[in-house]
């Protein structure tokens, strides 16, 4: 599976011990202005918070994410169903994603509920390895089964010496009769 290697970007801060008029967990949105003004807010009561408490790190946890515009990932939607898209746009927790299929086309998401796509591999009934991307909840439960069943690899390499060891098997079982 090929690991995420996108510097983290920081989205956003929450409050992490108590603070006036707020909740730990409070999401801290970055505001940008032009030309190159920033600041900082609670995004649901919209209250300035100063950049120094930011800066200091006793008050807010930063919020890392590391994905980018135009990179495929899936979405875990409300119901546990799972969707693949492309990112159009990244603002604060909130993630713009244009689904690759079915409806609806487009959604908006919050951060948490985006996941890298997963891509493994499993040999067919010729002993063929085959690299699978799951972008669907039915891709995900195609692959729980084949984990229970022994036919989940992470690499093409490790597929390859399983076919191998089955090969040789058979090959010996088909001399012996």
């Amino acid at each position: 599976m090929k690991k995420n290697t996108t510097t983290p970007l920081i989205i956003g801060y929450v409050l992490k011990v108590p603070y006036p008029a707020q909740k730990i967990g409070d999401f801290i949105e970055i505001v940008k202005a032009p030309p190159s003004i920033v600041t900082y807010r609670f995004s649901v009561s919209k209250i300035a918070v100063d950049e120094k408490l930011i800066k200091d790190g006793n008050f807010f946890r930063p919020i890392l994410f590391d994905k980018n515009v135009n990179d495929t990932v899936l979405i875990q939607r409300y119901n546990h169903a799972v969707r693949a898209g492309v990112i159009t746009a990244i603002a604060g927790e909130n993630v713009s994603i244009r689904f690759i299929n079915g409806k609806p086309k487009t959604a908006i998401v919050k951060y948490d509920k985006v996941f890298d796509v997963v891509n493994y591999w499993h040999f067919n009934s010729m002993l063929q390895p085959c690299l699978v991307p799951v972008t669907s909840q039915r891709g995900f439960d195609e692959m729980n089964q084949r984990v229970k069943l022994g036919n989940y690899f992470e690499t093409k390499e490790e597929c390859r010496a399983v076919i191998n060891k089955i090969t040789t098997i058979l090959k010996n079982k088909n001399e012996r009769n």
